[in-house]
């Protein structure tokens, strides 16, 4: 089930990349009906707007579908491990679990001591690795 909600974390990754952004994708999931009620990608060079990161689009997609600012029973998944501003606003919202794809090598790991003991899993995935590695190797030539 898992790999089925990275995937489509990746597919709006993906959308992100043809936008020339940085290829991070997102997912929320209503644990109740197990159907995705927030999705997001980077979109922060396209919106002129430092705060439009993959996280913080699907949250405020998921807040409006609920009708809450709460997001409890709601899972999480990331390509990318959340920065600490994302990973303050899941806090936030309370969500209960964030699976990522990949770390984040930015905030030098701290996801685990910061998610307030909440669950927190690094998926170790290939693709989510790759179309970073490759968005930005594209970049630099």
């Amino acid at each position: 089930m898992n790999e089925y909600y990275i995937n489509k974390c990746l597919h709006y990754a993906e959308q992100a990349s043809d936008d020339e952004e940085v290829p991070v994708g997102t997912v929320i999931i209503d644990l109740m009906t197990y159907k995705v009620i927030g999705f997001g990608y980077n979109c922060k060079e396209k919106k002129k707007n430092c705060l439009c990161h993959a996280e913080i689009m699907a949250i405020n997609m998921a807040c409006k579908k609920k009708n809450s600012k709460i997001l409890k029973n709601c899972t999480i998944y990331s390509t990318l491990e959340p920065c600490l501003m994302c990973l303050g606003a899941i806090n936030e919202a309370q969500i209960d679990t964030l699976y990522f794809g990949t770390k984040n090598n930015k905030n030098n790991h701290f996801t685990e001591q910061l998610f307030n003991g909440k669950t927190a899993v690094n998926m170790q995935n290939e693709k989510c690795s790759k179309i970073l590695s490759e968005f930005f190797k594209k970049r630099r030539n």
